[in-house]
């Protein structure tokens, strides 16, 4: 279902009732895969999935208090002399941005913990911002929502987009 050729688009993106109907979409996804009990998230412990999860976290935690952009140490793994881990700060930087005005409220572990749960989907729904850009000028907005639905989906995609990863 190609996009008809009509001048000047109006829209950058995809019209918003397209938007709202992918988001839908994408909520109702991420809805399911949390209550099909493939993530302990909403338990009593509130866990995250996997001990790299914990370990990002605890990166980001040292590198709010201590300091050291360039320092790839982790000290808390391989004791007593620490780990090199070979992750970048891109997307530590994303986590300390989106704990710090949780952490004014909540403190700074509880925030960076919150925001580590839900980084993930956030990044989703970014993303699919940039798949209606990038579709736009090709693909209806029919065509568009059953694109987000097949890329929701996708394994892959649900482990890395997953709510607590």
């Amino acid at each position: 279902m190609l996009a008809r050729s009509r001048g000047s688009p109006r829209w950058i993106i995809h019209n918003p009732s397209a938007i709202l109907a992918a988001f839908s979409v994408l909520a109702l996804v991420q809805i399911g895969v949390v209550l099909s009990g493939n993530w302990l998230v909403l338990g009593p412990d509130g866990l995250l999935a996997g001990p790299d999860s914990y370990m990002r976290l605890l990166r980001v935690e040292i590198w709010m208090q201590a300091g050291g952009w360039r320092d790839t140490g982790f000290p808390l793994s391989n004791a007593p002399y620490g780990e090199n881990l070979h992750w970048t700060r891109p997307f530590d930087v994303l986590l300390w941005l989106g704990s710090r005005p949780l952490g004014l409220v909540m403190g700074l572990r509880e925030g960076l913990f919150l925001w580590g749960v839900a980084i993930s989907p956030v990044l989703q729904g970014l993303t699919v911002v940039a798949l209606s850009w990038a579709t736009r000028p090709i693909l209806s907005s029919r065509a568009f929502v059953f694109l987000v639905l097949l890329f929701s989906i996708q394994p892959a995609v649900r482990a890395v987009f997953g709510v607590a990863r």
